[in-house]
């Protein structure tokens, strides 16, 4: 099998197990994306708004109950391995798990947080 195949069928598996959940009106949304986290070098391009991003997460927008959204290229998984992105954002992720206990934000962070472990552990395997 070919690697076109290959990740066509894991990402074509991913949409069809992922739920439909409703965005309501009246519910609050921040959306992220291309964080590119890496392990903190001078080559990890999130380096530089680490501590930023995740102040104004824990600070702002999980004190304020919004759903959080993270759209894709959270970590960068090409450079970096995902053990090596866990242990030196170990602060972030702690931030990020905060959502998953807030109400409508725990459907959306648990399928984040499920897509890049899945998707590391297609990558190492």
């Amino acid at each position: 099998m070919n690697d076109d195949t290959y990740s066509f069928r894991k990402l074509h598996q991913v949409f069809e197990d992922s739920p439909e959940i409703p965005l309501r009106q009246d519910d609050r949304y921040v959306i992220f994306s291309d964080l590119h986290m890496g392990n903190g070098s001078w080559t990890d391009d999130f380096a530089a708004n680490s501590e930023m991003f995740a102040a104004v997460l824990d600070r702002y927008y999980l004190f304020r109950s919004f759903s959080l959204i993270l759209n894709g290229d959270v970590e960068e998984l090409q450079r970096f391995s995902l053990a090596e992105i866990h242990r030196r954002w170990a602060q972030v992720y702690a931030v990020l798990t905060g959502f998953t206990t807030s109400g409508a934000s725990a459907g959306l962070s648990a399928i984040t947080t499920t897509r890049c472990c899945t998707t590391e552990s297609a990558r190492t395997a």
